[in-house]
This record gives structure tokens, C-alpha cells and sequence, in this order.
């Protein structure tokens, strides 16, 4: 097999198994396959790297620190199996980023229109599951071989969440927001009709909502909103809204048909409290902010970090919960560690202001990392998959395409 074609096989093949890697682990002993794609996907990328990359700018300079800065953290405070999480959820995605980056320019528009309209088929899928299981939850037995009411997260005193092939609510109402850039982005290429465009942008909100997730339906009305302020025309934007409008009134006016199942007292209260500061200072992630924070126990830790691994969601290994990204960056890569992130970030969507040969491309990772940003608030996106895969490789794709590192 061609470098090329491994590559193309290892990364596909990522991208078609990354949302449904939960029902699938939780049957099958099969967790280890993204780690054996990613580092197919790495090996692959060796070959492309260009010659007298290190010369080429200061971009290219900034990236060859943040690796090897980060790289020094895999020695860390964490125990062994932390490490490894560390490095397979982190440190491995930022190594694909960074070979793409330095990677003579191979990825073409064909491929990345692979890669949406791949992304675009699950999406359909999953809410369709989503919707199915909202009405009949024995379809989670038949995923994941368990009831659902054993599941974690599932269950509010509003009603019962929806989680499709996603493993939690969270994850599926940012996957939903996530399937909202890709339609955007297709329709904005017109390879997806207006009519098709409306009613996957109504399903993917209406799913993000039975979730029951304030921050999944922040961040997607955040996208929806900025993303026909500034790229969609008026027209257009004017029609998605009324189609908005009109499910939203059938949400409320429909005799009880579709929230049979939530306690609406409930939910009215869980979505339209947001500003009251009961909502956060009561918050079980604010607690683990502050119980982070703790962890920083010198200037040293502040500025230095703690070590890759440190963040987990699985205490039972001795992992911290924290459910911040930016946090978690402080704890495990302090403050110079966030430092580099942040100009990492800016420079791409400086590029993306600057340039125009791959503007919807541009445009689509704008939003992707807004949506990022705000989820990052309330939950570790920077070592959650799927999402984690998505931001790092997505940005290394912009930059490889874009030719101009």
C-alpha cells in the first residue's frame, strides 16, 4: 500500500468510526483502534514532511516549541495510565496538527469534501437514533447492551436526556452543533439544497435540545446566530430563523406530544435561568474548577503545569474531573502552555482573515473553533474525543491546504 493511500485509509477510517467508538467499545474490546489509526496517520505523515521546514517562519518556529513543549510534560505528576491517556488524547492529535503543518501541501478540496460528506451521512444517522431513542430508549439496549437507565448523566429531574451513539448528552449536543458547521459549510459550497440545509439545521437544534444541555444549545445558538449574521445572505438568514421559530412554537404548542416526557415546569426553569448566578455558584463543574485549582500549589505550577494526564475523567485511575479546558491546560501545561495555544489559535484565524483561496474552508473553521471555545468552558474538549480529533486535525488541514506556512 502507497504512503498516500495509508494515509488516506487510516484517516477516513478515523473519521467514519470516531461517533460511534462508544456503543462499539462498550460491547467490543476494541478501544485501542483509534490509537493504532492515529499513529498509522502519523507514521504516514512522516514521509510528507518538506525540506528545510524550520527556516521557512516563525509559524513554523512557534509550532516546533509548542511540540516540544509539550512533549516535556509527558514526565508528570500523574500515574503511568494518566501518562498514556495523556499522550493518546493530547499529545497525538497535536502531532497530527503540527506533520500536517510542516507537510508539503497534498490535501486536496476532493478529500475534505470526503471527509463532510462522510461527517454529514453519521450526523443524519445519529439523530435519527437520537429521535428514536426519545420515544423508545430500548434502542441504547441494542447499541450498547445495556438498559440506558444504567447509564451515567442520562437522568434530570426535568426528564430524561438523549445521548444516540455519543455515550453522554454533553457529546451529542456539541456533535449536533459540529453537524450544523458541516451542513453550513456544504450548503455554502451548494453541494446541499436550501430546503435540505433547513430541516437538517431544525433537527440537529431540536436534538440539541432533548439533550437537555445549556451549554450544547449556548453553543449552538451562538454558531447559528454569528454564522448568518456573517456569511449567510439576508434572505437566507430571515428563512432559517422562521424555520427556527416555527419548531419552536411547535415544541411548546403541541399538546404535550413531544415533551410527554420532561417535567416542563422543570425544563422551562433549567434553560431560561441562566443568569442567575444560583445556576454557576451551585454548579457541580464549578466545584471542580475550584478544587483544580488547588492542585497549583506554586508559582512554578502556575506558570510550568503539573504534567500531561493530570485532567481525566476517570478517577478510579487517580484522575482530577475538571471539565474546563482552559483549565485543565493551566493544571497540566500552566500558563505557557495556554500562552501557546492562544497564539496558536490566533494565528490561524489571522490566516483566515488574511486570505482568500480556501475562504469556506476559512470560514467553516472559524465557527468550528468558536463552537470550541464556548464548549471548552464546561467541558475538556481539548482531550475529548471526538472533538479534540476534529480541532487539531481541521486546523492542520486549513494550514496544509493554505500553502502559505
Amino acid at each position: 500500500m502507497k504512503i498516500e493511500s495509508l494515509f488516506k485509509f487510516s484517516l477516513y477510517l478515523l473519521f467514519l468510526i470516531a461517533p460511534f467508538l462508544s456503543p462499539i467499545t462498550e460491547r467490543y474490546p476494541l478501544g485501542g483502534v483509534k490509537d493504532v489509526l492515529q499513529i498509522l496517520i502519523i507514521f504516514s505523515l512522516l514521509f510528507f514532511i518538506r525540506r528545510k521546514v524550520l527556516v521557512s517562519s516563525y509559524f513554523i518556529i512557534l509550532l516546533l516549541l509548542f511540540v516540544l513543549y509539550m512533549f516535556s510534560h509527558v514526565p508528570s505528576y500523574a500515574g503511568g495510565l494518566l501518562i498514556l491517556d495523556g499522550v493518546r488524547h493530547q499529545l497525538g492529535y497535536i502531532l497530527i496538527f503540527s506533520l500536517l503543518c510542516v507537510s508539503k501541501s497534498f490535501f486536496t478540496e476532493k478529500m475534505l469534501n470526503t471527509i463532510f460528506y462522510i461527517i454529514l451521512s453519521q450526523s443524519v444517522v445519529i439523530s435519527m437514533v437520537a429521535l428514536t431513542e426519545f420515544y423508545d430508549d430500548s434502542i441504547i439496549s441494542f447499541l450498547y447492551g445495556i438498559p440506558k437507565y444504567q447509564m451515567n448523566h442520562v437522568d434530570l429531574a426535568a426528564g430524561q436526556r438523549v445521548i444516540s451513539t455519543l455515550g453522554n448528552p454533553i457529546n451529542l449536543s456539541g456533535y449536533m452543533v459540529f453537524s450544523y458547521l458541516i451542513a453550513f459549510y456544504l450548503y455554502t459550497n451548494d453541494k446541499v439544497g436550501s430546503i435540505s440545509f433547513y430541516i437538517l439545521t431544525a433537527t440537529f437544534l431540536l436534538v440539541t435540545f432533548l439533550t437537555l444541555s445549556r451549554l450544547g444549545l449556548i453553543a449552538f445558538l451562538s454558531v447559528l446566530l454569528l454564522s448568518n449574521m456573517f456569511f449567510l445572505r439576508a434572505r437566507n438568514a430571515i428563512l432559517l430563523f422562521s424555520l427556527i421559530f416555527i419548531s419552536i412554537l411547535y415544541l411548546i404548542f403541541d399538546g404535550g406530544f413531544l415533551l410527554r416526557n420532561f417535567d416542563v415546569e422543570l425544563l422551562f426553569s433549567r434553560f431560561f435561568n441562566l443568569l442567575d448566578s444560583g445556576t454557576y455558584l451551585e454548579n457541580a463543574r464549578i466545584r471542580n474548577w475550584f478544587y483544580a485549582f488547588q492542585l497549583i500549589e506554586t508559582p512554578f505550577d502556575f506558570f510550568w503545569g503539573k504534567g500531561l494526564g493530570v485532567s481525566n475523567s476517570d478517577i478510579n485511575k487517580g484522575g482530577v474531573l475538571i471539565e474546563n479546558s482552559f483549565i485543565t491546560y493551566i493544571v497540566e501545561v500552566g500558563l505557557i502552555g495556554l500562552l501557546f495555544l492562544a497564539l496558536l489559535i490566533f494565528y490561524t484565524i489571522s490566516k483566515i482573515w488574511q486570505t482568500n483561496s480556501i475562504k469556506s474552508f476559512g470560514n467553516f473553521l472559524l465557527l468550528y473553533i468558536i463552537f470550541f471555545i464556548v464548549m471548552s468552558l464546561g467541558n475538556d474538549f481539548v482531550k475529548n474525543f471526538p472533538f479534540v480529533f476534529y480541532f487539531w486535525v481541521f486546523i492542520g488541514i486549513y494550514h496544509n491546504m493554505e500553502k502559505r506556512i
